[in-house]
């Protein structure tokens, strides 16, 4: 639940850095805001997504490998091994 705190955080941050950055490389000029509010979201949005995804996948990623040990070592009782995991076997 943290780690989604902060990744949303970051994306947030990130989204208004480079929309302000994308505004000030173009200027901010009335036309500018008027006719290309959506690209300029559309583009930040992006750059952000790719960032915040090139961050992101490698903890996921180390995270569901051990999560996936931690079910492997454990002990499955019964026919169906989705449906009863025993922490404590007997």
């Amino acid at each position: 639940m943290v780690q989604l705190i902060i990744m949303n955080s970051f994306s947030f941050a990130l989204f208004s850095h480079w929309k302000r950055t994308i505004e000030t490389q173009f200027g901010r000029s009335k036309s500018w805001n008027d006719n290309f509010r959506f690209l300029n979201a559309y583009i930040a949005g992006g750059i952000t997504g790719l960032m915040s995804a090139s961050i992101s996948t490698p903890f996921e990623l180390v995270k569901i490998q051990m999560q996936l040990e931690n079910v492997a070592n454990q002990k499955i009782d019964g026919a169906s091994p989705g449906l009863s995991l025993s922490l404590n076997p007997m």
